[in-house]
């Protein structure tokens, strides 16, 4: 579910022709019209994913947080396959990249273009650790992240939780 719905999108609303006579085997025209509706409520306000990693402190630049290190729950899963690349480009600032699109469960490619985002940083220190979205150009999001106002990565011990709509 990449994209915003609106009830049209299913079709809806339906009535139904005849009176239903099995509530086991068959949906009243309403209550699809009201499950359209709560679901493509449901696509306009949802996050789309949520990414954490681990930062890093090694490796010549660019480097790659290795996938072991990249956790993903999103509309379309939350496998291995789901996860974005992220490159550490700099002390600090990193890249995520998605798949452009994905295939769902009806074999419908959906494109993938997050709108906005935030972030949040995870540490076991007293320190002032934060991260911030920078940029978001459809499945690209840069991302800086800071110790007491520096960029920095952390300690390479800090996990970075990114939320994209």
């Amino acid at each position: 579910m990449a994209d915003s719905r609106v009830l049209g999108d299913y079709g809806a609303p339906y009535v139904d022709a005849k009176a239903m006579r099995n509530p086991q085997t068959q949906l009243a025209a309403a209550k699809f019209n009201r499950l359209a509706e709560d679901n493509a409520h449901f696509s306009r306000s949802s996050l789309r994913v949520t990414v954490d990693f681990l930062t890093s402190t090694s490796g010549s630049l660019p480097f790659t947080i290795a996938t072991a290190d990249i956790h993903v729950d999103g509309h379309w899963g939350s496998g291995d396959s789901q996860k974005p690349t992220i490159q550490k480009t700099a002390t600090g600032l990193y890249t995520i990249t998605f798949a452009t699109s994905y295939t769902d469960a009806l074999l419908t490619v959906q494109t993938v273009s997050f709108l906005r985002g935030t972030a949040a940083v995870m540490t076991n220190t007293n320190d002032v650790d934060e991260a911030k979205v920078k940029t978001i150009a459809a499945n690209v999001v840069t991302l800086a992240v800071f110790r007491a106002a520096a960029l920095s990565d952390l300690g390479g011990t800090g996990v970075v939780s990114v939320f994209l709509r």
